[in-house]
């Protein structure tokens, strides 16, 4: 890919475009959180491929997912969206409250023993933290049970389809998957392992769905083909994800 003299603004609002459909998965998706319309993402990206002379996405009918070039582009513009963010937050910081959710991973005796006692004082001061440590303890906690459900009462197809479910609300909550579908960076043996079946087993499973017209898995790629059908047949609910705190 060849590299511009320098970033100008036109060249970053294009790069805008590359990443809210890669995000978003499809064009009509990316538009409307740019607030334009379709025609103006596919002009800017068809406008950014001309100029860095390579091809950023693949086309598809389910949707666009980008090429060698287009993640190292969308690498480029998450680097430089995160700076601009932190460097606004940075001009803003004086008198601000810290809000949002917090994720820390941690082995058990480290977290207790070291991350629990410093963790009071922060969340005391910023109460938004502390709720958002509650929910991630509860999501936790909720998937865990959930998790045992699945292996210890459902059958194969309902697995295998309750973990593409589950994988697709996870993807579409951070933006990497749409009522199309997402990329699945998981061999087969992982559906496996994950699910508790041999890797047999899920070729079967998955060849089944397909038959049933839900869902297509292949080339790293989950392709839905009937949402509400494959969450049906899975019994699946997304609550668990997002526990209330009361």
């Amino acid at each position: 890919m060849r590299e511009a003299d320098g970033l100008r603004g036109d060249v970053w609002d294009d790069y805008r475009f590359v990443l809210a459909v890669h995000r978003a998965g499809t064009v009509s998706a990316a538009a409307r959180r740019l607030g334009v319309d379709h025609a103006t993402v596919i002009r800017r990206i068809d406008r950014l491929e001309r100029r860095l002379s390579e091809k950023l996405f693949h086309r598809r009918a389910s949707g666009y997912t980008a090429t060698q070039a287009g993640l190292a582009l969308v690498a480029t513009a998450d680097a430089i969206e995160s700076a601009i963010i932190h460097g606004e937050a940075a001009i803003g910081r004086s008198g601000s409250q810290l809000v949002g959710t917090v994720r820390i991973g941690a082995p058990d005796g480290f977290g207790s023993t070291f991350l629990a006692p410093r963790l009071a004082g922060l969340v005391e001061r910023h109460p938004a933290i502390a709720r958002a440590l509650r929910c991630a303890k509860l999501a936790e906690e909720e998937t865990t049970r959930e998790w045992v459900m699945n292996i210890g009462c459902r059958s194969a197809v309902e697995r295998v389809a309750h973990l593409l479910c589950e994988l697709h609300e996870r993807l579409r909550a951070v933006g990497w998957a749409t009522r199309a579908g997402y990329d699945l960076a998981l061999t087969q043996q992982d559906l496996a392992d994950t699910t508790g079946l041999s890797n047999v087993h899920v070729n079967r499973v998955l060849r089944q769905l397909r038959l049933m017209r839900l869902v297509e898995v292949g080339g790293r790629r989950v392709d839905i083909l009937d949402l509400p059908g494959l969450q049906a047949v899975a019994e699946f609910q997304a609550d668990y994800l997002r526990p209330a705190t009361g």
